[in-house]
């Protein structure tokens, strides 16, 4: 079940922290520290220039609750075959459904050790990020119940991070950076040690991150990450109330210094400024990729979500849904991407790939400030 509609208060982001790192929750994240497999072994970015873009299929949609359920249960131990390599990793074909679909969180999928581990390559490519291509290198996250499966580490530099979700429920991929001299063990104790006020501990920066997706389709962003110590978490929660990252579902990565030729993030259709009384998107898209450029010029780290709504629903509906933070998310909304947390002053791009329907984005903070949100249609 989603959680993201709902953080769009302060009292539940708060909440999110508290869940993650307070009592038994904490040490569960400790004692699962090694639950989440990232190798150990830099692998360098492999030039590929003139490569076909790496897209996902504009036809996939949001996956219904019904097909999930109807899905069948990945036995404990089991692991995806093969090993993703570069470009060819980032494609994935999913079932086509309506954009009014409703959110695909199963609870009844059995958990992966960690290690059955996928590693993915980073791979350097060359295109317009707006036209349908990667821009820079190229990072690919594998997430399932509960770890992700991706490079122990990847040079500094422009990057877009591609989250494929190949498991039954939804995920999302937090990206955090570490305080210079902060380790990621520091960064699990300190959870684990939070747990009394709920409040992150000030050792790390939201630096975006593909935002939560439903099964069998791809949460895309491009950052430029600079040198230093991060780490992935998933803060989605299911049936049973426990955030993923409580089972397991962080990951830590490494950030080393640039080997390669600068790029710039990608202007793409549009600008989006996060932290206002409102934001730009237009009321009408065509359907396929979109790649939108993001500014966060709040007071705090917020993110920019987007999911598929019936074509009853209204701007009004979802104010009102808003306004619940402690209501479960309505069954109607559907993840279909965006940005996670972003730091203020922070910056990058988000790419959408959406099949024709009614969707709502919505520009959440981590902190007191209000959420806007707008509605449009894909055509």
């Amino acid at each position: 079940m989603t959680t993201h509609l709902h953080r769009a208060t302060a009292a539940l982001n708060r909440r999110r922290f508290l869940a993650l790192a307070g009592g038994a929750v904490g040490s569960a994240i400790l004692a699962a520290c090694g639950g989440s497999s990232a190798t150990d072994t830099p692998k360098p970015a492999t030039a590929t220039t003139g490569a076909a873009p790496a897209t996902a299929p504009a036809a996939a949609a949001p996956t219904t609750a019904a097909g999930s359920a109807a899905a069948a249960t990945r036995p404990a131990g089991s692991a995806p075959s093969g090993t993703t390599t570069g470009s060819a990793a980032a494609s994935t074909t999913a079932p086509a459904t309506t954009a009014a679909g409703t959110s695909a969180a199963s609870s009844a999928v059995a958990t992966r050790p960690a290690a059955s581990a996928v590693t993915a390559n980073a791979t350097s490519v060359t295109g317009s990020a707006a036209a349908g291509g990667t821009t820079g290198q190229l990072l690919v996250i594998e997430a399932a119940e509960y770890s992700f499966k991706t490079l122990g580490s990847i040079p500094a530099g422009v990057t877009t991070v591609q989250m494929k979700n190949i498991g039954k429920e939804n995920h999302e991929a937090q990206i955090l950076r570490l305080n210079d001299g902060v380790t990621y063990e520091q960064l699990l104790a300190a959870l684990a040690a939070s747990g009394g006020n709920g409040e992150p501990p000030p050792i790390f920066t939201y630096e975006g991150g593909p935002a939560e997706i439903v099964p069998n389709k791809v949460s895309e962003v491009v950052l430029d990450l600079k040198e230093g110590q991060y780490a992935l978490l998933c803060f989605v929660t299911g049936s049973d109330g426990t955030p993923h990252a409580a089972k397991g579902m962080v990951a830590p990565i490494k950030v080393t210094p640039a080997t390669g030729a600068a790029a710039t993030l990608p202007t793409g259709s549009g600008a989006i400024a996060l932290g206002g009384a409102s934001f730009d998107i237009p009321e009408s898209l065509p359907a396929g990729r979109r790649t939108f450029r993001l500014t966060n010029g709040g007071k705090s780290a917020r993110a920019f979500f987007v999911g598929g709504i019936p074509a009853d629903k209204t701007i009004d509906d979802v104010q009102q849904e808003l306004a619940k933070p402690d209501a479960p998310p309505p069954p109607w909304f559907t993840a279909n991407g965006g940005m996670d947390g972003l730091k203020p002053g922070g910056a990058g791009a988000v790419v959408l790939d959406l099949v024709p329907g009614k969707y709502v984005a919505v520009d959440v903070a981590f902190g007191p400030e209000q959420p806007t949100a707008k509605v449009f249609t894909v055509k």
